[in-house]
């Protein structure tokens, strides 16, 4: 039985290979750590309610899964993990259940994911989490817009056709304390609209027909009111089964820069992760003065704030990969990987220690020499997150293997 569901995967991945952007061979780069490629739990069994769910989406093509993934710089350009999001949703068959959570980052003069652009009108101010000092709330998605226009939009475009297809979910995540704003959809007919459900700093329309493109509109409803309308995030979905990858970077963002987001329980709720996956480090151990149990300490809050309301919520660590510091390998990376290990010892978490899976200490430098590394030591080039998404991709087989042999019922 074992063989056969592996197998199973296995042709469900093949199938739609070609749908692929870029796939790098891992096995062509002779200094990476192959043995570390795997997630690593002190339960063995820690992820095999995931997998559960991916199992049942395989064979019977139903259910959503839903994937958080949130970080700083190596993740806000999405090159790392759009390659997770496009192994996982175009490989494996059924999957076609939205791109997930967009923001207008071209408002905050800042770069964002490929796939799509967005456009604005109305007047907005942005902020992040890195900021010293926060004008307003914050989400899990740790960068925000408000306006206090009387109307103001936001439409987002893909660039090409999403794999994931059309989308006829839309769900706006939003702070307007006094619901000073109408939010409505401002490029489909209200014919189109088959229902919109408020929840706790969401609402979600259901479209009887999927849209291409989505512009939603904010129209102040009382000319005396002075309060703000902050938009947190765009989650471009549809009813399919499949999964849905979420993905939110801040450049420069630390473990701290998260704990500011103070609504991270709401957002969580509005979104509802069957996995989080947490890639930060590379700011918190990037200098001189890094502490591996601050951090540590940090990071233990932070995943049980975004664990608080769903505790069984499996969460998955990826440790920052070596890096140049001043011209000198930086060995604090190895001491927050170590630290992130002593998390995953204690049963808090899961580890994808991709520092040692990169080649350890000075791997950095074999990076650059294959064009995989850009010229600052520090991230990654365009093919250096297809290779470091391609090599996450394996974990995730693996742990379906370890659960195909051990976990099932």
């Amino acid at each position: 039985m074992r063989q056969t569901l592996i197998a199973f995967f296995i042709m469900a991945c093949a199938a739609s290979a070609l749908a692929q952007p870029e796939v790098i061979e891992p096995n062509d780069y002779r200094y990476l750590n192959r043995s570390a490629d795997s997630f690593y739990s002190a339960k063995p069994s820690y992820l095999f309610g995931f997998f559960r769910k991916m199992e049942y989406l395989l064979r019977y093509g139903e259910r959503q899964i839903t994937i958080l993934h949130i970080g700083d710089s190596h993740i806000q350009a999405d090159f790392f993990s759009g390659q997770v999001r496009a192994l996982l949703n175009n490989q494996l068959r059924g999957s076609s259940a939205g791109r997930g959570l967009c923001f207008p980052y071209a408002l905050a003069k800042t770069n964002g994911p490929s796939d799509y652009r967005t456009s604005a009108t109305g007047a907005w101010q942005t902020y992040r989490n890195v900021q010293a000092e926060i004008p307003g709330p914050l989400g899990i998605e740790g960068i925000a817009a408000r306006t206090w226009s009387a109307q103001a939009s936001i439409t987002v475009m893909p660039r090409v056709v999403f794999p994931q297809g059309l989308h006829n979910r839309i769900k706006v995540l939003y702070t307007d304390s006094t619901h000073a704003y109408q939010i409505s959809l401002g490029n489909t007919p209200q014919s189109n609209i088959a229902s919109t459900r408020y929840g706790k700093g969401f609402v979600e329309f259901t479209l009887l027909y999927a849209l291409p493109e989505v512009t939603v509109e904010f129209e102040r409803k009382s000319v005396e009111s002075d309060v703000p309308f902050t938009l947190l995030g765009i989650s471009l979905e549809n009813q399919d089964a499949g999964i849905i990858y979420h993905s939110m970077g801040v450049n420069g963002a630390t473990v701290m820069s998260f704990l500011k987001c103070d609504r991270l329980q709401k957002d969580l709720m509005a979104i509802m992760p069957d996995l989080i996956v947490i890639s930060l480090g590379t700011n918190d151990a990037y200098g001189y003065n890094f502490d591996s149990l601050y951090f540590q300490a940090n990071m233990l809050e932070l995943m049980r704030r975004l664990t608080t309301q769903r505790p069984e919520t499996p969460i998955i660590l990826t440790s920052p990969g070596d890096n140049q510091y001043r011209g000198r390998s930086n060995p604090h990376n190895a001491e927050a990987a170590r630290a992130m290990k002593r998390l995953a010892d204690a049963d808090h978490c899961a580890l994808w220690d991709f520092y040692a899976a990169m080649g350890g200490g000075g791997s950095i430098k074999n990076w650059l020499a294959d064009g995989l590394c850009a010229r600052d030591y520090v991230h990654l080039s365009r093919a250096g997150y297809a290779l470091q998404g391609q090599m996450m991709f394996s974990a995730y087989l693996h742990g379906f293997d370890k659960y195909a042999g051990e976990g099932r019922p």
